[in-house]
């Protein structure tokens, strides 16, 4: 009898360890609010956390892990990181940071464990930190590699595979701009000058010189396909 109640408190306590409250779900925390950079971390269903660094737009830094805990105490996992690889030249410094004028997209396996102690901040209010609602429905890398300011003219390139027979209808100069476009999301440093200038009235300055490892499959399917429609006109 003994050992049937000690296997049912450590059941009990392994269930508290590595449950998820319903209440950290849909929630942010940002300690970004006292200097300039940091992060936002997104906390999802099913225990998945996005962490999105800020601290240099044109460096993406995008974490992917799980968490579990709840307001009192979250606990993070981070075991895929989405970032900028410096290829380019040192720029000024930004701040503290050092900074250069290219990188590449890379993505690499991690391991880096934080916990953090989110009704405390609740509580306090007038800190650095902050937590708020975020209104992400789906836990997706794309939101935060992509980037946010960006104009879309072609916005279903990124959500459905295209028809060849609705290519027909633009003309090679509009399929040549539906296809960079994809790149121009992740902010890709064009080498045409007018796609560069283009892109830099739609919001974007790129400074990575490859985006591929970002790219969805659904994205690079399109590339091919719009570049095969390009070379049918």
């Amino acid at each position: 009898m003994r050992s049937i109640l000690l296997t049912l408190f450590v059941l009990g306590s392994l269930v508290k360890i590595f449950a998820q409250d319903a209440a950290v779900v849909g929630k942010y925390y940002s300690d970004d609010n006292c200097a300039s950079g940091g992060a936002y971390y997104y906390f999802y269903e099913d225990g998945v956390v996005i962490m999105n660094g800020i601290a240099y737009e044109a460096r993406p830094t995008v974490w992917l892990g799980t968490w579990s805990g709840s307001l009192d105490k979250v606990n993070l996992h981070f075991t895929k990181a989405y970032e900028g690889k410096p290829t380019g030249a040192i720029q000024y410094p930004v701040g503290s940071m050092t900074t250069y004028d290219a990188y590449s997209a890379t993505i690499r396996d991690i391991e880096h464990k934080e916990t953090f102690k989110l009704r405390e901040i609740i509580d306090f209010k007038d800190g650095c930190d902050e937590v708020g609602t975020h209104n992400f429905m789906e836990p997706d890398v794309h939101d935060f590699l992509r980037k946010s300011n960006f104009e879309d003219t072609y916005a279903f390139t990124k959500t459905r595979v295209v028809d060849p027979a609705e290519l027909k209808a633009y003309s090679k100069s509009e399929l040549r701009i539906m296809r960079n476009e994809i790149f121009a999301r992740y902010g890709y440093k064009f080498k045409s000058k007018d796609l560069r200038e283009y892109f830099i009235k739609k919001g974007v300055y790129g400074n990575l010189e490859n985006v591929s490892p970002f790219l969805t499959k659904i994205e690079t399917k399109n590339i091919d396909l719009i570049r095969a429609a390009e070379n049918a006109k």
